[in-house]
């Protein structure tokens, strides 16, 4: 499976040049502003970069140094365009870092700082202080990197920003493991895991578990090491964070040389030096080759020995030498001397405005006492011909501001009607919704002998004030307990009213008619929507309908009966216990219940009948239904759809927690997802433990 991953990784780096081209050209002839487009290509950078390509997110950054060169031509101090800028030149310094290349990394990270004391831009001045720590870490200048980062954790408080308050401390931490101070490298990985659980960051978390790995693997602890390294690599992994992944593997396998199996720790190196070589890391190259030299020299193999120690020393000369220190300093220097300089120059100008305001001034109060006179007289002529034309004006000014006035009211109250009927329409289909009371009584934690089921969670977020997505729930005279979950054709006020008429259909097929089989109630709700729809005066004859799967709970027995036009029933059953904070996928079982091609509604199917399946559930069986806002939402770095096989992952990584947490983490990653795009569609999941 780990090859496969890497495998893919690669493969998929070497159509990045083609895809950042085709890009960049996208954006570019986009209809966005040019600002918007710098935005956009900084976003798209910074994406290729945390992916491990770097050739591709320094193309990016060429086209953006252009755009933003052309702005500032036009407004020199255009906040918006320097703020970018600023951040172009901080994916730029990482990439370079990345690449062994520190001296032009510090460049960078200097010049993103100028522009942002400039601005004063606190948030960036303190990703700036991060960055620039990074750099001495490195170079292994300990304290002055820790000062950076320690000024870096006080700006993102100021900032209040949890996320990267947390990454500095972890940061932190790892600097304070590096000098030896054990205990307080601890206590700043915890305050960062800390953090990062309260906001649901699994990179965070991943960096955090790095961490953890390396204090015990300090302490000899190597099973726990290999744990968290491990739970680090599987979520680097599934973020798609190629330098992570290169960096879990390293760590995995320095440990396992450690516990003398030389063999696994083989396979982790060869998948780290695979990846490495791809994006041109000279650190992680450097970090291999010195383990496979120590791997060797362990197992006495001393010719492949010496052939790795001397490709170990030449990618660690290429990274820190006297050459790149000094020229450090001086840049170091030469940014503190600018910084007085532009300080020194501000305070000369200012003395020298001050002189020339003062002088402005005199001659300014002498020139006004002459014009005043001036127009003094010259106004005295117009004043009372013009106070008669302002009086016809001033009439007819009144009559047409009380016409515009009269029509804004009759717009407003338009407005207020629209929304209090749009809001009333809400409460009518909230109230036809499955209530809270019905689904406690049916999908609740039982008590012994008790038959509803063991909790559940709804995850209902409406595009519009109202929905065309819906979740309703009955008895059934069989004493079963039906659940149906819904995408009435449309959304807003079409969908919400569509939604209305098959609640009322689901109701009287159950309710009236006694059905009791899921597959007997949508072939009759297929009829009497069909029948309520003939007449709607299209040419063919109300098409609309709903997707929409009905799942019937015998929770005493372990059963579930159900039958599905379009939507998806998912099964996820655990395999074993597992207690990382994210699960695999091998501890997991995961069940596709599958559904009928065709809506509940007029169809070129409607004559075929639904299918009626049975399933046996186990106790601790998480049952998903849903419908396709979730998987169909635009967002990510790159603004693609989140789809079902991601979807699928996420409630695999989650199944196993609480149903509370499992809805938080769903309405987390959702959010996260979307950013600042719109919502495209309602989103209903619902999720019951059995």
């Amino acid at each position: 499976m780990k090859n496969i991953v890497i495998a893919i990784v690669i493969l998929f780096s070497g159509l990045c040049n083609a895809q950042v081209n085709d890009s960049i050209n996208t954006i570019i002839h986009s209809k966005k502003s040019n600002l918007d487009k710098i935005k956009h290509l900084n976003k798209l950078c910074e994406g290729f970069w945390l992916a491990g390509n770097y050739k591709e997110s320094k193309l990016i950054s060429d086209t953006l140094f252009y755009l933003e060169k052309q702005e500032l031509s036009k407004l020199p101090d255009n906040k918006d365009i320097l703020k970018e800028k600023a951040i172009t030149y901080n994916n730029l310094a990482i990439v370079y870092r990345f690449q062994g290349d520190y001296s032009a990394s510090l460049d960078n990270h200097l010049k993103a700082l100028k522009i942002r004391e400039k601005i004063n831009d606190v948030r960036g001045i303190a990703r700036s202080h991060l960055g620039i720590g990074t750099i001495y870490e490195f170079t292994g200048k300990y304290e002055t990197a820790l000062s950076y980062k320690l000024k870096a954790k006080k700006l993102f408080e100021q900032a209040r920003d949890t996320a990267f308050v947390g990454f500095t401390c972890s940061h932190i931490a790892g600097i304070y493991f590096t000098m030896g101070k054990i205990k307080e490298a601890e206590a700043y990985n915890t305050q960062a895991l800390t953090l990062f659980r309260k906001i649901n960051n699994f990179t965070g978390m991943s960096d955090a578990y790095t961490q953890a790995g390396m204090i015990f693997e300090y302490g000899k602890n190597y099973s726990d090491a290999i744990n968290n390294y491990e739970g680090s690599l599987q979520s680097n992994t599934l973020l798609g964070l190629k330098d992570r992944v290169i960096s879990s593997n390293i760590d995995l396998g320095r440990v396992y040389i450690k516990i003398n199996k030389a063999d696994i720790a083989n396979q982790y190196l060869e998948d780290a030096l695979q990846l490495s070589k791809q994006t041109g890391s000279k650190l992680h190259l450097s970090e291999i080759y010195q383990l496979f030299y120590k791997r060797d020299s362990a197992m006495q193999h001393f010719g492949p020995a010496l052939t790795n120690y001397q490709m170990y020393i030449k990618y660690e000369d290429s990274l820190v030498n006297q050459k790149s220190s000094e020229e450090m300093a001086k840049l170091q220097l030469k940014f503190e001397s600018e910084k007085a300089d532009e300080i020194k120059k501000l305070e000369e100008e200012k003395k020298e405005s001050i002189r020339k305001n003062n002088e402005q001034r005199q001659k300014l109060i002498l020139y006004s006492v002459v014009t005043v006179l001036l127009l003094v007289l010259a106004f005295s002529f117009f004043i009372f011909r013009s106070y008669k034309q302002k009086q016809k004006v001033n009439s007819e000014l009144l009559l047409k501001n009380e016409i515009i006035e009269k029509q804004k009211q009759l717009v407003e109250e338009k407005q207020t009607e629209i929304l209090d009927s749009i809001n009333y329409a809400k409460r009518i289909q909230y109230s036809l919704l499955a209530s809270e009371k019905l689904l406690n009584e049916n999908l609740s934690t039982p008590k012994e002998g008790s038959e509803t089921g063991g909790g559940y969670f709804v995850f209902f977020k409406p595009k519009d004030v109202v929905s065309g997505d819906f979740y309703w729930g009955s008895k059934l005279g069989n004493g079963n307990f039906a659940l149906v979950t819904a995408d009435s054709t449309g959304h807003g006020v079409p969908g919400s009213i569509m939604s209305m008429l098959n609640i009322s259909c689901l109701n009287e097929a159950i309710n009236t008619d006694k059905l009791t089989q899921p597959a007997e109630i949508l072939n009759a709700v297929r009829k009497k929507i069909i029948n309520h729809l003939s007449n709607d005066g299209s040419v063919e004859g109300g098409k609309d309908g709903m997707d929409c799967s009905l799942v019937s709970f015998d929770f005493k027995n372990k059963k579930l009966a159900y039958a599905a036009a379009n939507n998806p029933v998912w099964v996820i059953r655990s395999l074993s216990s597992f207690k990382a904070d994210v699960r695999r996928k091998e501890d997991v079982e995961f069940i596709s219940l599958v559904a009928d091609r065709m809506p509940v509604g007029k169809h070129d199917k409607d004559s075929i009948p639904f299918t009626q399946h049975e399933f046996d559930l186990q106790s601790g069986d998480m049952i998903y239904t849903l419908t396709d806002g979730f998987p169909d939402q635009f967002g990510g770095p790159k603004g693609k759809k989140f789809k079902y096989k991601q979807l699928e992952e996420l409630l695999i990584s989650v199944s196993h927690k609480s149903i509370k947490e499992q809805e938080q983490a769903l309405r987390h990653v959702f959010e996260d997802w979307k950013g600042h795009l719109e919502q495209v569609d309602d989103v209903c999941i619902i999720g019951v433990r059995v």
